[in-house]
């Protein structure tokens, strides 16, 4: 943007008091006229239309230059604000053709709604004493008949509306408060501001009592506890219905559009595209006894949600309404009518153990997937199958899709996770007893310093995943190598070295290996310079023949290390040992590791997780509850 010089600032200036001159004469001839006629202004308020307002200033004067420079001055902003668009735009393109960006950003600019593009007006609020706002008002006058002006409030919840009337000709120059309902649901008005407090105080875990405590700490109105459960069951309501129609509407097209473009895979015939997900159930609280659980089904190339719903095994309404039935607070035929109302909002829609939620809703989930037009044929989780063992029993044991069958792998994080949790249930069931003074006590045979202590547990099971994930894409056959080769290098000692399977080479992490490479080629090094002496010497033979008439071995500085050096080292009997490896042949299995070669983990299902659980506060209850 250009500078505007100085002549330009000078006739601004002069235009702008030439119009504060015009609009003072004009209002001055205007009260005249009033006087003289003697108007009488009319106390009740007209019928009919209202006459056009006097207008704020008069036509501009001799204002060629100016406009002209301020049109000219507001083309070469647009221009240059749509030329640095086009060739921000025109620089992503290339770089997703050329392949520059990353894959995360290629998925970022890839499920970019047009939406997003779009200039969005942001609409701030504002806290602002009410002595403040009176003193403003003072300053105003009517724009139609100049009298002084009066301002009333009308508390909605939490809400204020401001309405400006005129004292002598009492019509109303301003009123917040729209005239039509922002939202109506079963004659209650929802306002939005009131949404907005509502909803902040379910994410940040807040109740009513919390709610009526900070607005009397900043004295304002608050409303009442039968207000915040309305307004919070419409929250629930509208952010799933906005949540199912976004994944209706941008998440499923945006899937098949990253399958056809990324993988090669596209609908078939019916119009239904096989897709790979990955599924997660979580509770709300710890245990076995949580009464809310819910579960959601990701695609796990994208990372977008798919689908999900919640179960509930309370309704903290009926709970209520039956505590007061029970203490007979209200007649039986009141709560039966109360009953038939309350059907279409009741939390309750699951009875059963809170084990079985996660079964419940995988088949809720995969029951209705081809409605949105994808199969989840592909089922990455966790190592309980009970949901898996769900989905093969709907339809008489033929799977919710009969001729697609559902392909289980395994979350490599959760495998990885079974080596430790294996190695210490083992050291807690092997004991031994003791006879001491105070009688028989037993003792962890397996733990302990150089035995199966918990660095050492931990160690392995790190090992066990780095095996996994260094060949997942590869087969299960150098999978199976490398996992047997972490056992047999961490039992080996300096008497019976075992590290046939331990990768070869200089490079290798075995330090046995690796100290045979170094040797070797420190051999090869010294061979190469003994021939070479003795080319120099002319001899004809490079072996030197003792007294006893052997050929004598080139000396050699190099020491192989000792295993118990080693930073990970257990040592234990052939029986202790042989349950050891019994759990490695279990976790090796050819099975187990053939569902790990595509290396997919539940991460997109545990990141949902974390945020729904800083959401499941007790007084939140309701808030993650929603009947479909």
């Amino acid at each position: 943007m250009g500078r505007v010089s100085k002549k330009v600032l000078k006739r601004r200036e002069k235009i702008a008091k030439d119009r504060i001159r015009l609009i003072a004469g004009y209002k001055e001839k205007q009260t005249l006229k009033n006087r003289e006629s003697n108007l009488e202004v009319c106390v009740t308020p007209q019928s009919g239309p209202l006459p056009s307002p006097l207008p704020s200033s008069p036509p501009p004067l001799q204002t060629e230059v100016s406009t002209e420079t301020e049109e000219t001055t507001e083309t070469e902003e647009t221009t240059e604000t749509e030329e640095t668009t086009e060739t921000e735009e025109n620089k992503e393109s290339e770089e997703i053709s050329s392949g520059v960006l990353s894959s995360a950003r290629k998925r970022k600019l890839l499920f970019q709604s047009s939406g997003d593009s779009e200039n969005r007006e942001t609409k701030e609020n504002l806290m602002v004493n009410v002595d403040i706002i009176h003193k403003m008002t003072q300053c105003l006058c009517c724009e139609y008949c100049y009298g002084k002006t009066t301002v009333s409030y009308t508390n909605c919840a939490v809400q204020c509306f401001i309405k400006v009337v005129c004292n002598d000709c009492e019509r109303v120059l301003f009123d917040s408060k729209p005239a039509v309902t922002p939202r109506k649901t079963e004659k209650q008005t929802f306002y939005p501001m009131t949404m907005s407090a509502v909803y902040g105080c379910m994410v940040e875990g807040m109740g009513y009592t919390s709610l009526l405590r900070m607005c009397a700490a900043l004295n304002i109105n608050c409303m009442n506890s039968n207000t915040f459960i309305k307004y919070k069951n419409e929250v629930v309501s509208v952010t799933c219905e906005k949540t199912r129609a976004h994944l209706r509407e941008e998440s499923v097209p945006a899937i098949v559009k990253y399958y056809g473009e990324e993988l090669d895979r596209h609908p078939d015939d019916e119009g239904i595209l096989d897709i790979d997900v990955t599924f997660d159930g979580s509770w709300h609280t710890r245990g076995h006894t949580s009464t809310l659980g819910c579960a959601a089904v990701i695609d796990a190339h994208t990372g977008l949600v798919v689908d999900y719903d919640t179960l509930s095994k309370k309704c903290t309404m009926c709970t209520r309404m039956n505590t007061n039935l029970k203490k007979k607070k209200i007649q039986q035929e009141q709560y039966e009518e109360w009953k038939q109302k309350h059907l279409d909002q009741c939390m309750l829609n699951f009875e059963g153990s809170s084990g079985a939620m996660e079964e419940r809703l995988a088949v809720q989930l995969w029951g209705r997937s081809t409605d949105i037009k994808v199969r989840y044929c592909t089922y990455i989780g966790d190592g309980d199958c009970s949901a898996y063992r769900a989905l093969q029993q709907i339809n008489n044991n033929q799977g919710p899709y009969i001729n697609h069958q559902i392909v289980k792998e395994e979350c490599i994080n959760h495998v990885h996770k079974r080596m430790g949790t294996a190695l210490r249930k083992l050291v807690q069931v092997t004991t031994m007893d003791y006879e001491t003074k105070g009688g028989t006590k037993k003792k962890k045979v397996l733990s302990g310093k150089g035995k199966l202590s918990e660095p050492v547990i931990e160690k392995l099971q790190s090992y066990y995943g780095k095996a996994i994930r260094d060949n997942v894409g590869g087969s299960v056959a150098d999978m199976k190598k490398a996992i047997w080769a972490t056992f047999y290098h961490c039992t080996s000692t300096d008497s019976q070295p075992r590290h046939n399977l331990c990768p070869h080479g200089e490079k290798s992490w075995c330090f046995w290996n690796r100290a045979i490479a170094l040797q070797e080629k420190e051999r090869e090094e010294k061979d190469r310079l003994q021939r070479e002496k003795e080319e120099a010497l002319g001899e004809s033979s490079a072996t030197c023949v003792s007294f006893y008439g052997n050929p004598k071995k080139p000396k050699t500085s190099f020491k192989m290390p000792s295993h118990k050096d080693m930073k990970v080292f257990f040592s234990l009997e052939k029986s202790d040992l042989d349950k050891v490896k019994q759990l490695y042949i279990r976790l090796a299995d050819e099975d187990l590791l053939k569902r790990c070669l595509q290396g997919k983990t539940q991460n997109p299902n545990e990141s949902l997780h974390s945020r729904s659980d800083a959401l499941g506060q007790e007084n939140t209850y309701n808030a993650h509850c929603s009947k479909r």
